[in-house]
């Protein structure tokens, strides 16, 4: 009774319907050219992206080398966003694994590069190679799946242990090495073939909920994202177990990376979209560097032109709907 306590309802929570086609308001998180904005971070140790080797850039394309580990991570947070990227691995087999993750414990990267390498802030788990985080999987055979790292609570509806929209409510637990924390993938028209490019997007909805879909076909929806922070004591794998929600939270925001999990795998088309808090596509200003977009206002589609920025947010002609004003740099 103690689990189901962090949830409201049995069901599924309204999520909004995004126009997935409109094709405004994209940002690029990787520019294609260097690793501006981002950084590795390999278990509890932050790498400079320019100096580490885990990661490299060739053509427009990320390539993570067979043997690899690690996680490419924005410097920024997000909450409410669409995010994007294509995939492809370099041999076919079953074997073949990462995936992306989002709602990645915030890390104070400016105080960590001062104080040292070694984060302390946040819990990791699995031997201290991954942060506290949710994983869109992009293992061949489940890719979509949603995997909850850490102290994370999620609920869907399963049938057959896979996610079905008119199914029996599951919750996704901190089940320690088990396939608790899995909400495994629905669709039976996955890609046979990864060695091409695999077009993937997540959907996030702050803590409220998250979509994840396998070129352009949903195949996972999470919702009621919940999560217990440790910022001291305890082990590696030091997972808070099911019973203990006391301190469960939204889980609500956190940085958004590519894993490297030893396959070689090629990443491209990175990019994000920023959505106001009734879940539509916010314009940005794209400028060549992020540095000069740190203030850029945000203008959500169909908002109209007599709308003005304010201390509070986009304020429109008479002062009826307020939006926060967002950064659109990383």
């Amino acid at each position: 009774m103690a689990l189901l306590g962090i949830f409201s309802a049995a069901h599924e929570s309204p999520m909004p319907t995004v126009p997935v086609s409109a094709d405004s308001g994209w940002v690029k998180l990787f520019n294609g050219k260097d690793f501006e904005g981002l950084y590795v971070r390999r278990g509890a140790v932050l790498q400079d992206p320019a100096t580490q080797t885990v990661y490299k850039i060739e053509g427009d394309s990320i390539h993570v080398p067979a043997g690899g580990g690690g996680l490419l991570t924005t410097r920024k947070t997000y909450s409410r966003y669409q995010m994007r990227v294509k995939y492809r691995y370099a041999a076919t087999g079953t074997g073949q694994n990462a995936g992306l993750q989002y709602h990645v414990e915030p890390t104070d990267f400016d105080a960590t590069e001062k104080s040292g390498s070694q984060n302390t802030q946040v819990p990791y788990f699995f031997g201290r190679s991954f942060v506290q985080s949710i994983e869109f999987q992009t293992y061949v055979g489940n890719a979509g799946a949603y995997i909850g790292i850490g102290n994370l609570w999620a609920r869907t509806t399963t049938a057959g242990g896979k996610f079905s929209p008119g199914g029996s409510p599951f919750i996704a637990t901190p089940d320690k090495g088990g396939g608790g924390r899995y909400i495994n993938t629905a669709s039976p028209n996955l890609p046979v073939d990864y060695t091409k490019w695999v077009q993937c997007q997540i959907n996030v909805y702050g803590a409220d909920s998250s979509i994840h879909m396998i070129n352009g076909q949903v195949v996972v929806k999470a919702w009621k994202l919940r999560k217990v922070v440790r910022t001291a004591g305890g082990g590696a794998d030091d997972y808070a177990g099911d019973a203990d929600t006391s301190a469960a939270v939204p889980n609500d925001m956190g940085h958004i990376g590519l894993q490297a999990e030893g396959s070689n795998i090629f990443y491209r088309d990175w990019e994000i979209r920023l959505l106001d808090s009734q879940g539509n596509p916010i314009l940005t200003t794209t400028l060549a560097h992020p540095r000069e977009a740190r203030r850029t206002r945000a203008l959500p589609i169909g908002f109209g032109s007599g709308a003005m920025a304010t201390p509070n947010g986009m304020v429109d002609a008479v002062g009826r709907r307020r939006f926060p004003v967002m950064d659109a740099s990383r």
